[in-house]
């Protein structure tokens, strides 16, 4: 075939044209192809006033010109009469014709695609077929994690927690080795609710409805996945939420606690029967004091497949600031100043035992016949402890602290702070004290005393705040005792100046009332339990009915206790394994004080802590995960207890293992984000070509149709730019028959 040539001025730019790409050859035909990467020339930088110069990363320049026009060859005078016009080969004709053979040609010179815009395969791409689309060698189902998946499982079924384009780990479940099935994860916090869990708001913070181990919390109930937690209405007469029951109101001793909490039902003087949901005990397999499944013992208190149950544990406690509490529900009665026709207040009788009988009566109430010097008579002593014309009735309970030793105790705070006392003698007689472990001396304020942070209430007044007191009651400031909190003197609640921060000084309280307490355990004649009380005025406690501790009258803070074991259980009629109750009797009948401390030791509540049977290499409902033996808790590993050891995904980024780790629910993968398995997501330089990139062929240097920093299309054939070293023109576009061909290349003239 002839072909014919173009004959320009030799000033035109088209003439500048082929004077490059001629300079040493005859015809277009044999010219050395420069889209193989072939001649280039210093020449290449004439007219660079009208163009720009880039640089790739390797350092090597690119020449990049304004195009001249390419006319038409078979529109010139000398063109043949039947004339066509015909591309030379080139990269991207969609075929394999240069010499030295191109690697590809699917037909193009996009890069991104597989093949580069220079006909090199790129990375994680096979191109087999000339003028065929690329096939990427990275295959989701294939059982190898390649670039841009998160997973592979070896399948391409979604459901499984591995998606099924493989590139994202499906929530609740973890995919830690490359071909394996992933593996259901129970994970408490979440926001999935898994079978186990009451609940699951998203966090794993107490005291909002939903606990650390995605329980309810008493108080609460939870709805949805994530959980949404509000608080209940305990005396609506509907029972819901951590609720065990709600029978309408929210006084105690009824068989329902004013916190809808199920009580064991007691005769005077004999074992309790128990329901489930009561939390204790008592002919079942376990009661956590719930009726939820899910939780290792079931709504019919037994327990559930996958779990053991121990008892004496707090099972899903209530906390205060993370630590478990132990909440005893309570009657405060408040009475009003009537010397006449009440007790209250009393005379100066002190302590005075003996001042009621043994046992309680059938009602379960202390009785008395008075002795007139402390208590006027049987008919007054009746009015402390039940609702009448005398008193205002206010349902509450006391909370119990962990006092460290094995025992739970009251407080002065809510929170459970403590008394702050200073030591009776100085620790530094020489200088004041500085820091915040010592307190300035009582009286010589110079001098430096031990801080003393002592257990129980010097400042018990439980009603202070009772909406329903009696109307235009006097309050009268207290005292601080001497007695228990070291406050010699006695000196008034605002003339002490070691009170915690937070505590409010409010020099008046209500006087003139009684409290009634009780508390369930399992007697166990195996141990041992101590009750404590340290307090004023009247104190009496029965066990089982029986009068056990006696601080009759109207004194100081005084210490009574009764430890029950296998040698005093029989004193109380206890048989081992039964439930019992404790009742509290107490009486504030004078001012100036009015201090209470209670503590309990080695009680059985006999509420169920169920677990799961960590360690039998089986991932059960409650746990996490469950390697066996290999419960090590290193990287991705399972700990002893059958949570999570450091892992991809718990927020920390291990560097021998990682790229990033956002933290579950944040490794989703989007484009510059963390993968689920914690290597880089999406992103500009991992050599796959996203929706959001042009191009990424892993190294983007700006070369000649390849990618450029940022991901965007380096110098190309048809970009409208003319890289007279790679190019014999750009016409703007890769149509072949207009003069420049698809291929940048001068197209020529021939006879049909």
């Amino acid at each position: 075939m002839k072909a014919y040539s173009l004959h320009l001025a030799t000033g035109s730019a088209l003439g500048l044209l082929l004077a490059f790409t001629a300079c040493s050859v005859g015809t277009a035909g044999d010219r050395e192809d420069p889209g193989s990467g072939g001649a280039s020339s210093s020449n290449g930088s004439n007219g660079a006033d009208s163009g720009n110069t880039a640089t790739s990363a390797g350092g090597v320049p690119i020449i990049t010109l304004d195009p001249p026009p390419v006319p038409n060859p078979c529109e010139q005078v000398d063109a043949p009469e039947e004339c066509e016009l015909v591309a030379p080969p080139a990269c991207g004709d969609g075929s394999i014709n240069l010499d030295p053979p191109e690697a590809c040609d699917d037909g193009n010179t996009v890069p991104g695609d597989g093949c580069s815009g220079g006909c090199i395969v790129e990375p994680y791409w096979e191109c087999p077929t000339a003028g065929a689309p690329c096939v990427s060698t990275i295959v989701c189902g294939d059982g190898a994690v390649g670039p841009g998946e998160a997973c592979d499982d070896a399948n391409t079924a979604a459901g499984d927690g591995c998606a099924d384009d493989c590139k994202s780990v499906e929530m609740g479940h973890r995919c830690r080795f490359e071909g394996m099935p992933c593996e259901r994860v129970f994970l408490c916090g979440d926001g999935i609710l898994d079978p186990n869990e009451g609940c699951d708001d998203g966090g794993v913070e107490p005291a909002d409805g939903c606990d650390a181990r995605c329980r309810m919390e008493v108080g609460f109930k939870c709805e949805g996945s994530p959980s949404g937690c509000t608080p209940t209405v305990c005396g609506d007469s509907v029972a819901e939420g951590a609720e065990s029951c709600d029978d309408g109101n929210d006084t105690p001793f009824d068989g329902c606690t004013d916190r809808c909490q199920a009580e064991p039902q007691c005769e005077s003087g004999q074992p309790c029967t128990s329901s489930c949901g009561d939390g204790i005990v008592l002919d079942e397999d376990c009661d956590d004091g719930n009726l939820r499944n899910g939780d290792g013992c079931s709504s019919d208190c037994t327990v559930e497949e996958g779990f053991n149950c121990t008892a004496d544990g707090l099972g899903s406690c209530e906390q205060v600031n993370g630590s478990c509490v132990l909440r005893v529900p309570a009657l405060f009665r408040d009475f009003q100043e009537d010397t006449a026709n009440t007790d209250f207040p009393g005379p100066n009788c002190n302590l005075l035992p003996g001042l009621v009988d043994a046992t309680l009566d059938a009602d379960g109430k202390p009785t008395s016949e008075g002795n007139r010097a402390c208590i006027k008579s049987a008919d007054t002593f009746a009015q402390w402890y039940t609702d009448n014309e005398y008193n205002h009735t206010m349902p509450g309970s006391i909370v119990l602290f962990d006092n460290g030793e094995g025992g739970f105790v009251n407080r002065l705070g809510p929170n459970g702070e403590q008394f702050i006392a200073p030591s009776e003698q100085p620790t530094d007689s020489t200088q004041p004290c500085t820091t915040d472990d010592c307190l300035p001396c009582r009286y010589v304020m110079t001098q430096t005393c031990d801080k003393l942070l002592l257990d129980g209430n010097p400042m018990f007044f439980p009603i202070d705040e009772f909406a329903d007191a009696w109307p235009n009651e006097v309050h009268t400031e207290a005292q601080v005792p001497q007695q228990v909190y070291l406050a010699d003197g006695w000196p008034a609640e605002t003339d002490w100046p070691y009170w915690p921060d937070g505590y409010e000084v409010t020099g008046a309280h209500n006087f003139l009332f009684t409290s009634e307490v009780e508390y369930w355990f399992r007697y166990d004649a195996g141990t041992s339990a101590t009750l404590e009380f340290v307090g004023d005025d009247d104190m009496w406690v029965f066990i089982n009915g029986r009068l056990a501790v006696d601080l009759g009258g109207i004194h100081t803070p005084e210490l009574g206790s009764v430890t029950i074991d296998a040698t005093t259980g029989p004193d109380f009629g206890l048989a081992d394994g039964e439930v019992y109750p404790i009742k509290m009797f107490h009486a504030e009948r004078k001012p100036p004080g009015s201090s209470f401390k209670l503590t309990l030791s080695g009680f059985s509540t006999g509420r169920s802590d169920c677990a799961t049977n960590c360690g039998d290499g089986s991932v059960a409902v409650g746990e996490e995960c469950d390697d066996g033996p290999n419960n090590l808790g290193g990287y991705n590993q399972c700990t002893p207890d059958c949570t999570l050891g450091p892992r991809c995904g718990d927020a920390i980024t291990q560097d021998e293992f990682e790229q990033c780790d956002y933290g579950d629910g944040m490794n989703n993968g989007e484009y510059g984000g963390c993968a689920a398995n914690c290597q880089l997501g999406p992103h500009c330089g991992d050599g796959i070509t996203t929706d959001t990139e042009a191009c990424d062929d892993g190294v983007n240097d700006n070369g000649y149709g390849e990618c450029a920093p940022g991901c965007v299309l380096g110098p190309v054939c048809g970009d409208g730019g003319w890289q007279p070293e790679f190019e014999e023109c750009d016409d703007g576009n890769n149509t072949d028959k207009d003069g420049c061909s698809g291929g940048c290349k001068i197209e020529l003239a021939v006879p049909k």
